[in-house]
């Protein structure tokens, strides 16, 4: 399954449960921009730590490392 497909399916999940989940869908299209289309079993540590060391502040690191964890735990 690619990234985007996942994302997608993840995204609509949440939405069903009655979560607006609009920034965390922000958060994850981020993501894909920055991976690319990939197939998950590609996504790799590196992936993960280049898109959250764009962050800043420990806030917004904290957030989008959350919401990582949450999507591939």
């Amino acid at each position: 399954m690619t990234l985007e497909n996942a994302i997608s399916l993840y995204v609509q999940r949440k939405q069903a449960m009655g979560m607006s989940f609009a920034k965390g869908g922000q958060t994850y299209r981020a993501f894909l921009r920055t991976v690319g289309n990939l197939s998950l079993t590609q996504i790799n540590v590196d992936h993960v730590v280049n898109f959250l060391n764009r962050f800043q502040t420990s806030g917004a690191f904290r957030k989008r490392h959350s919401l990582l964890r949450h999507f591939f735990g």
